[in-house]
């Protein structure tokens, strides 16, 4: 990581997912839930996971494990990322924060990070957080037609 940001107030969400420290933009919060909302049904041939929100099915994202390894009572983070709800699975939510005139480092080093999903990180006491480009994260799902939220 080189580079440094500076910028305004930075409000994020700081959650562990996959074993790591991770943030993500607040802006795109809608509500934290759990995973007591997902739900199986089938198109066709195969059976979807999906989580309800709003009484609508919306597609969801895990990093780490399966869900079927772990209890049905994670936290899961609903989403609006380009006017269509998404849902994220996580270990476990850490709170807000909000970062001023403090130097965020840049994620730069494209062999590090080969689909540009961090764009920085900054430090706490207990380690280095990674600060997740959310919209890249979930672009595989949201350039899907087939499973966009309202379709």
């Amino acid at each position: 990581m080189t580079g440094i940001l500076h910028f305004g107030p930075l409000h994020l969400l700081h959650f562990r997912a996959g074993g790591h420290d991770m943030a993500i933009d607040a802006r795109y919060m809608v509500r934290v839930t759990t995973t007591e909302s997902i739900h199986a049904h089938r198109i066709g041939d195969r059976i979807h996971n999906t989580a309800l929100y709003k009484g609508q099915p919306i597609p969801f994202m895990k990093f780490g494990e399966s869900l079927h390894n772990k209890t049905y009572h994670l936290p899961m983070l609903i989403l609006l990322i380009k006017q269509r709800y998404v849902a994220f699975v996580v270990e476990e939510v850490k709170g807000d924060v909000t970062l001023s005139q403090e130097a965020v480092e840049v994620a730069q080093e494209k062999e590090y990070d080969p689909k540009n999903l961090i764009h920085g990180i900054y430090h706490t006491e207990s380690g280095a957080v990674l600060i997740l480009d959310i919209e890249q994260v979930f672009a595989p799902i949201l350039n899907t037609k087939a499973l966009r939220s309202g379709e």
